[in-house]
């Protein structure tokens, strides 16, 4: 714990990527995998099966791979200097994960039974999709939430968008404008459906986007918030899974 509070008392700026790599990862995520890559993958689908109500789950493999891949490139720069820095500061990373991923757990649980005390809802629609595919896909879900979803939103929201926009700003306004773009892209259907109604879930997602923006910020290695990412959806899934 003391070499935790010393870590934490360290002063160090952000290793980032240039604004060339940010911009494309950025619009590779958004107009690309948000977009572009599920409509060829609905195409391709409808193509193969015209009474398809899903994605083929083969199809969204290649998405997932292709969008990892891609990521994975644009941020090399980032992930070689942020494992070596993991590496020389091991102890202190792990422990500062062992940390965040208890907080944010109890965070998460108060923050939700409140929303459900004051909404009656339980769950998102974005949660139900996901335990509707683990019934279905558990292999692939898996693979999504806690192997593609960790290294690809945490390259682009807090590599990218937050470690810009820090070195403009304070930590408060950087995690926070990048923490509710993470929180919104959990609620992308809503944009399609104008179904509005888990928008306080927001208040859940956007608080763990700080949590793993704050991680970043005192370890200076893009491996904590990805590993408190992984942890944090691998105990979700295992829940719907047992």
């Amino acid at each position: 714990m003391n070499e935790l509070k010393k870590g934490w008392k360290m002063e160090s700026k952000l290793q980032s990527l240039s604004w060339q790599r940010v911009f494309l990862l950025v619009l590779h995520y958004f107009l690309g995998y948000g977009f572009l890559y599920r409509q060829i993958g609905v195409f391709l689908t409808l193509a193969n099966n015209p009474y398809a109500i899903m994605i083929l789950p083969s199809i969204q493999l290649c998405i997932y791979l292709f969008t990892l891949a891609i990521t994975i490139w644009l941020a090399y720069p980032l992930l070689k200097k942020g494992f070596i820095y993991f590496k020389a500061h091991l102890r202190y990373n792990l422990l500062l994960v062992l940390v965040l991923i208890c907080a944010t757990y109890f965070a998460n649980l108060i923050l939700s039974i409140l929303i459900g005390i004051l909404t009656g809802m339980e769950t998102t629609q974005n949660q139900q999709a996901i335990e509707a595919s683990s019934r279905f896909i558990p292999l692939l879900t898996l693979f999504s939430t806690c192997f593609f979803a960790p290294i690809v939103e945490e390259c682009v929201f807090r590599g990218g968008v937050f470690t810009k926009l820090r070195s403009k700003t304070s930590f408060l306004l950087a995690s926070l404008i990048s923490s509710l773009l993470f929180g919104n892209i959990h609620f992308i259907n809503a944009f399609f459906t104008l179904d509005f109604s888990d928008l306080p879930f927001l208040l859940v997602y956007s608080g763990i986007g700080m949590v793993l923006a704050y991680g970043y910020e005192k370890s200076n290695t893009i491996f904590v918030p990805i590993l408190l990412h992984f942890l944090n959806n691998l105990i979700a899934v295992l829940a719907m899974l047992l």
